[in-house]
């Protein structure tokens, strides 16, 4: 069989030496002094200035973008889109793709501990940041589509600008993503030139960052560009080592409850501290400041060669690397939340517990090629190819110290659920044990993608423009997953009347072997000048999706959770619990080869699913002016479905692939984008409404209700009770949950009122709302919403099984998740000149409303699922020298200290978050030449 690599690097080198011989493979190119164009003519890449801060001019140049797969202003583009230069990056402080958050109209952000980002535009997001799914905002490089949201860390230094195109994208862009698309587009060589730039940056946390790029203009058709960064920081918390010594004292009325016949509860005995750590130390380790949760430790480099051997043909190559050796993110427990109950924090907010220190391994290889020359005086024919090699070790204490509360565990016999005065028994609803070790192991994973695309479309300032093109993805995916829960509650009367000893561990290990993710698309567009004054727009995109899952294997402890321990040790019989740290050794668990710690739960996974879709673009532009446009559009856009491997929905052998459908959307848009006061003032107001139809929500969801009454004891008889029996079964997996309705109005704006001040902003308002419900089983936080009483305790059906289901819940005109109903932003810069040297304060406000961080809204006190309304504020002074030749800056980022969360859920009855960066502050000194 070819390997991938060689057979797509074949078919490179042939096209390669195609254009030796050939002149139709290439974009024309206008040279680097042309003129701008008039509206709605072509435009270069060499003619493109950077676009200023914000989404207009400071002074009356021309913003140009390529949303369109050709190069227009800003000012003829009929969509909603802001455009962010490297310099105006700098200024914000944005340095990944995740801080983009609050500098881009209705754009929301969260990541996972698994180093994933997931993005959120005009309320239509995802939140599945594994191999399963894909995102519903694309990310692209230069255009290349970037399956993986890992790639968010790594992508933006040195960059032109970034396109963050809000809406729809299923006609143009590689992939079809139904919120739209960010687009990072970076610096290119530029001929005959040679130059240099460099910076460096220290701060809070021990912070230190360098970034450097040289320009290497070998000649007036050849040329280099190296560009690259290494960024550290400490970890932005407090770290403690757990070694946390469990102990156990049963209440008096627990002491007082007695069986049906009059007898003591049998398993009810107090477990003191004895100096032996129960958490898991086997990996327990004092680790440094550099070394915590949170922490950075990235490098990448990127280097690009521009080849224009004629006029008519140019080539570009595209290599980079990026590495990622930090302890990886982590969440914080919700303190304020937590206030006032028997979950309170006895710390700071930023603080974990951490038997199990991060450790992760991230590498991205991409190779981007582009090749492109005129096929006539006004057609040119572009090929586009790329390669993506991302790998990830990864190892996280999910509890991170943050176990139950003593009042809600219990070692041994928890005892009835309700005591015989009729006062709940919390151990008993929430069956937690007294205490948490929980951790997962990406023992490796290695994601492989390719993609192609060829474009033929128009250019020169003619009427009647068009794009036409095919595109082909396909990524190859494989992991080794393991979850590992060294502590749990497992305590349960045996046939013979004694007890199975409580906290026996339990693995669940995924060996995804090969994954496969395969798009094919036909799309076309035109954008037709009717009359001088109006435009028209018609584009049309078939898509052809395939996932399959081969051969992937799941691992379970089944019945005898003692094969965990892989023979080295075996539970005291009549012990009250089954080992402390001192009886653990290497080799034990996810430590162990795959089928020797736990045996095969299921048969092999072989699945394969198909969709198709169509999605269209129609759209209208009235332009009264060169300075002004008013547009119209009505788009479509699509996610295809999934399925995530077998799962045994009854816990009895019911084996399943959790499969769901694709999302779709439509969306109408009104908008009109102006320039006015000579230039002074650009903005641009765009109105709209999307239809969100099969709306696919990750999370933990209910499958199925456990059927298994018994496990098998160390002799194959089924005496151990499960305790579970009759309870809701959830699973981490996709649904098609509802139906939504967006509206929302955005204005955008840049405005120079006088000579030397500029102000740059948005403002926002979105309403977000479920208009179908749908099937929804309400399975959050069911144990601690009881004991709360914000829920019943419990329903029985008509055989006698005891669930904590809450039964179907309507979502009908809940707001949707990342949806904050108005966020405004407001940056002001002012240029103080003082002869070589020039001083440019910036401060910059946001706001944003509540936001919800689930779709069912839950508000219920010290379990709420959202994120209050804040206010941030950042800041900075800059002093540059010779036009910029040397800067020193001084920056404040989030001064006010406000912490606010991307993403939330709930774990031991209280609630975790992903926290947005704390105050930060520092100096950056940089030079260019």
């Amino acid at each position: 069989m070819t390997h991938p690599h060689i057979k797509f690097s074949t078919s490179l080198m042939a096209l390669v030496a195609g254009l030796s011989w050939s002149s139709i493979v290439s974009a024309q190119q206008v040279p680097d002094t042309a003129p701008v164009p008039e509206t709605g003519q072509a435009m270069s890449s060499d003619q493109a200035n950077p676009p200023s801060p914000g989404p207009g001019a400071t002074d009356g140049e021309d913003i140009v973008v390529t949303a369109t797969k050709r190069e227009t202003r800003l000012l003829d583009t009929p969509i909603a889109i802001t455009a962010l230069s490297q310099a105006s990056l700098d200024e914000k402080g944005i340095r990944t793709a995740r801080d983009l958050k609050g500098n881009v109209p209705n754009l929301q952000l969260g990541a996972t501990a698994d180093s994933g980002s997931f993005f959120s535009l005009r309320g239509v997001s995802s939140t599945d940041s594994t191999e399963v799914s894909e995102a519903s905002v694309a990310l692209h490089l230069d255009g290349f589509y970037s399956p993986r949201p890992q790639s968010a860390l790594a992508l933006i230094y040195d960059v032109e600008r970034v396109e963050v195109l809000r809406g729809p994208q299923g006609t143009l862009f590689g992939m079809n993503s139904p919120g739209g698309t960010i687009n990072i587009i970076p610096a290119r060589p530029v001929f005959g030139e040679y130059s240099g730039k460099g910076e460096a940056e220290i701060g809070n946390y021990r912070s230190r960052q360098i970034r450097a790029a040289l320009n290497f203009g070998l000649s007036d058709r050849l040329a280099l560009r190296i560009s690259g960064f290494v960024s550290k920081h400490d970890g932005m918390l407090r770290q403690g080592r757990d070694t946390t010594d469990a102990s156990y004292t049963p209440s008096d009325k627990l002491l007082a409850e007695t069986n049906e016949d009059g007898t003591p509860l049998v398993g009810v005995v107090a477990v003191p501290k004895d100096g032996i750590p129960d958490v898991d130390q086997r990996r327990n380790r004092e680790v440094g400041r550099s070394d915590w949760y949170n922490n950075a430790d990235t490098s990448g480099i990127r280097g690009i060669v521009r080849w224009k051997p004629v006029d008519e043909v140019e080539t570009s190559l595209l290599v980079s690397h990026f590495e990622n050796n930090g302890a990886g993110d982590i969440n914080f427990t919700d303190c304020r939340q937590a206030e006032g109950t028997v979950n309170a924090c006895r710390h700071p907010l930023r603080y974990v517990n951490i038997n199990v220190p991060g450790s992760l391994h991230l590498t991205i290889d991409t190779y981007q090629l582009k090749m492109s020359g005129d096929v006539s005086d006004h057609m040119v024919l572009e090929y586009r190819g790329g390669i993506q090699l991302e790998r990830r070790r990864q190892r996280v204490d999910n509890d991170a110290g943050n176990g139950p509360a003593a009042e809600w565990s219990s070692i041994g016999n928890p005892g009835p659920q309700v005591f015989a005065d009729g006062t709940l028994n919390a151990p008993a609803i929430t069956n937690y044990y007294a205490v948490a070790d929980d951790s997962t192991n990406t023992d490796s994973s290695r994601y492989f993608s390719q993609t192609q695309e060829l474009q033929l479309k128009s250019t020169g300032a003619g009427s009647f423009q068009y794009v036409v093109g095919a595109f082909l993805l396909h990524e190859n995916k494989r992991i080794r997953y393991d979850q590992d829960s060294v502590e749990s509650k497992s305590f349960g009367l045996l046939g013979d009347g004694t007890f199975q000893p409580d906290g026996l561990p339990y693995s669940t290990r995924y060996n995804q072997q090969k994954r496969t993710t395969t798009s094919r698309a036909l799309f076309a567009q035109v954008d037709w000048r009717v009359i001088p004054k109006l435009g028209i727009t018609a584009g049309y995109r078939q898509t052809w999706d395939k996932k399959g899952d081969l051969n992937g294997l799941t691992y379970y402890t089944g019945d005898d959770r003692n094969l965990w321990y892989r023979g080295l040790y075996t539970p005291t019989p009549g012990a009250i619990r089954a080992h402390q740290s001192n009886n653990l050794q290497p080799g034990m668990g996810i430590d162990a080869p795959l089928g020797v710690t736990v045996p095969l739960q299921s048969d092999p996974t072989d699945t394969t699913r198909s969709w198709k879709n169509g999605s269209f673009r129609l759209g209208m532009q009235y332009h009264a002016s060169p300075d002004d446009m008013i547009y119209g559009s009505v788009s479509s856009g699509y996610k295809m479905g999934g399925f995530y491997e077998l799962n045994d929905t009854c816990n009895n052998g019911c084996f399943s692939p959790l499969a769901y459908d694709p999302e779709y959307v439509t969306a109408y848009e009104l908008g009109y984008k102006a320039k006015a006061l000579d230039g002074a003032l650009q903005f641009s107001l765009a109105g709209f409404l999307t239809k969100y139809r099969d709306i696919q929500q990750t999370g933990e969801f209910f499958v199925g209700v456990d059927q298994r009454q018994f496990y098998r004891d160390a002799n194959g008889q089924l005496t151990i009770p499960n305790v579970n029996f009759g309870k809701d079964i959830s699973a981490y997996t996709t649904v098609n949950l509802t139906n939504a309705d967006i509206k929302g109005v955005e204005l955008e704006f840049t405005a120079q009122p006088w000579a030397h001040g500029t102000f740059s902003g948005f403002a926002t308002y979105l309403d977000a709302k479920v208009t179908k419900s749908g099937r929804f089983i309400d399975n959050y936080a069911r144990d601690a919403r009881a004991i709360y009483g914000q829920t019943p305790l419990n329903v029985i059906d008509e055989n006698g099984i005891t669930t904590q289901r809450f039964g179907d819940q309507t979502l009908l005109g809940k707001r949707l998740p990342f949806a904050p109903r108005f966020s405004i932003s407001m940056n002001y810069r002012h240029e103080i000149d003082l002869g070589r040297v020039q001083l440019s304060p910036f401060v910059s406000a946001r706001y944003q409303s509540r936001m919800w961080l689930d779709i069912q809204n839950y508000s219920g006190a010290h379990l709420g699922q959202y994120q209050d309304r804040y206010a941030k504020v950042d800041a900075s002074v800059r002093a540059s020298i010779d036009d910029e030749r040397y800067f020193v800056e001084a920056f404040g980022e989030n001064l006010t200290d406000i912490a606010t969360k991307g993403f939330s859920n709930v774990s031991y009855g209280k609630v975790v978050a992903y926290y947005d960066t704390p105050r930060t502050y520092g100096v950056r000194i940089g030079a260019r030449f």
